[in-house]
């Protein structure tokens, strides 16, 4: 009677060998792992590019300064001759 429950049993859970089952896990894992890295390429570049936009912005607005603070001591020297040494 023992026999024919172990033949039931085979025959209701076919199972694969471990080893199959292990790489076949390991490869799905990898397949889902390749594509979030893509996805986070994606995140990373649009953010690199708002990151490089704003030190853009941040360089034009130094050098606006620069040129003001040049304008504004060019000004002050004519009147304040101390100033120009």
């Amino acid at each position: 009677m023992s026999e024919d429950t172990t033949k039931d049993m085979s025959e209701k859970y076919d199972t694969k060998p471990t080893i199959e089952t292990v790489l076949e896990r390991i490869s799905e894992m990898r397949a889902e792992m390749l594509e979030r890295f893509k996805e986070l390429r994606v995140e990373l570049d649009v953010r690199f590019d708002r990151v490089e936009s704003i030190v853009s912005g941040t360089r034009s607005e130094f050098l606006t300064l620069r040129a003001d603070f040049k304008e504004l001591r060019h000004a002050l020297g004519e009147h304040l001759p101390a100033l120009n040494s």
